[in-house]
């Protein structure tokens, strides 16, 4: 399995497009911590989709796709503490909510059709 660049794959570009959402949103959340946290987990998740694309073996690129995983779900539990402390309306929450799910998703989809692929060439 072979690409171009990361700019290419759509979870990457899901995940960047779920930065730019939260970062609009950021600037309503007035506790410091929970800002810079939940920004962190964003930023994580996008940059952890792009370190797979320098991973030279299957199980490494597999490992980096699990924490996007991983973040994904950090992600979502931290917007519900920010909507629940009143940052974010219902709806944002919402929209973030389902970004998120979309990213999630489509992790998932790439592992499974990764673990399938016989014989492992490199990635990238």
């Amino acid at each position: 399995m072979k690409f171009e660049s990361i700019e290419n794959i759509i979870v990457w570009q899901k995940a960047r497009t779920l930065g730019v959402q939260t970062h609009a949103i950021i600037e309503n959340v007035k506790d410091a911590e929970l800002k810079r946290k939940l920004w962190k987990e964003t930023i994580t998740i996008m940059n952890t989709i792009a370190e797979w694309y320098e991973k030279p073996t299957k199980k490494d690129l597999i490992d980096s796709l699990y924490t996007a995983k991983w973040y994904c779900g950090k992600y979502r539990s931290m917007l519900h503490m920010v909507m629940e402390l009143g940052f974010i309306d219902n709806t944002t929450h919402q929209n973030l909510m389902n970004a998120s799910l979309d990213v999630t998703k489509l992790l998932a989809g790439f592992i499974k059709k990764l673990k399938e692929v016989k014989p492992w060439t490199e990635a990238a």
